[in-house]
């Protein structure tokens, strides 16, 4: 399946005021939404991402997403596009992760209001958020846990409450390494785990290879040194095969969590614990190392009736990346404990 960037619909998607704005420019790309939509690959929309809270500063951009998404809607519909959530395609639009300074856009709102911002104008039932590991070292998991809390609460209380649910952007590269220092390896790990403790709707990774020519700039490896000059050097690959190998974790863990949903979770000292359960079958828990540069004290995963597997950095090989564990576990950066009761 493909999801459709439609340069016009991508740039005004933050920028239209009204419905009848919205209208005015999808009906100038009719020939285009015509074969986008019934074309049999057709899943969705690349709308502009990170828009802004509505502010004194930038104006309705959160409020102009939500026009285009619903006038998308109607459109969509109208053209016979069918689907089983009720002829809605699939809308990727990544929102802003936690930030404690939403007040220097001039908005009035918190991060919490600035999701409801979203759910409420845009009518849908799922949200794609972008989550930076690389912000200033020693704000990298609070950026993780703020935003999960905001989400999740302490299990269903949070916003997405028991209806909606959470899609995953994990950044795979380093932006201003002097500002954020340079996304290491265990940061990879430490994002892939703590959506799968939630057993997110889904994630996907955002890795970032120069264009032929291009100077990266600030783009680094994880040794640091810069991409140079985009020929596919090492310092590019070695996130993406990371990536890769991560990844085909956490599909494994999946295969374990396949159908579960999370009940509980809690965050003390940098250890997050989440509970997930399933109709007729025992729960799992899972305890993720949240701080990726430091070893966690002990975890006694010894609870009666559980089998637990240690996941993550340098556990197992790569056809079985796992290890089964009991007693009390030390943590390491990168690392998890799934208990299956």
């Amino acid at each position: 399946k493909v999801i459709v960037c439609d340069d016009v619909l991508y740039q005004q998607s933050k920028k239209v005021g009204s419905k009848s704005a919205a209208m005015d420019v999808i009906n100038g790309r009719m020939s285009l939404m015509e074969k986008y939509v019934n074309h049999p690959a057709f899943y969705g929309f690349s709308l502009e991402d990170e828009p802004e809270p509505n502010s004194v500063f930038t104006g309705s951009e959160m409020e102009s997403v939500g026009i285009m998404v619903q006038a998308l809607k109607e459109t969509c519909a109208s053209l016979g596009y069918s689907k089983a959530n009720g002829n809605q395609p699939f809308f990727l639009a990544c929102l802003y992760q936690y930030a404690s300074g939403f007040e220097d856009f001039g908005a009035i709102v918190g991060y919490e209001d600035y999701l409801k911002d979203w759910f409420n104008g845009t009518s849908l039932d799922y949200v794609y958020i972008d989550l930076y590991t690389g912000h200033a070292m020693g704000d990298k998991t609070n950026r993780y846990e703020m935003t999960y809390d905001v989400l999740y609460g302490s299990g269903t209380n949070g916003i997405l409450g028991e209806d909606k649910e959470f899609f995953q952007v994990i950044t795979a590269h380093t932006q201003n390494k002097d500002k954020t220092g340079v996304l290491t390896e265990a940061d990879l790990y430490m994002s892939m785990l703590y959506a799968a403790a939630h057993n997110v709707a889904g994630y996907s990774w955002f890795c970032y290879f120069p264009i032929i020519g291009e100077t990266a700039g600030s783009m680094v490896g994880f040794d640091g040194n810069g991409y140079g000059n985009g020929s596919g050097n090492s310092a590019s690959g070695s996130y993406y095969n990371a990536a890769k190998t991560a990844g085909y974790q956490y599909e494994l863990i999946q295969g374990v969590l396949n159908g579960y949903k999370l009940k509980s979770r809690s965050y003390s000292n940098n250890l997050l614990t989440t509970t997930l359960t399933k109709s007729g079958a025992g729960n799992i828990t899972m305890y993720v190392n949240a701080d990726t540069m430091s070893v966690l004290s002990p975890v006694d995963v010894s609870a009666s009736g559980s089998v637990c597997y240690l996941v993550g950095i340098g556990v197992g090989t790569v056809d079985a990346p796992y290890q089964v564990v009991s007693g009390n576990i030390t943590l390491q950066p990168g690392q998890a404990v799934i208990c299956v009761a």
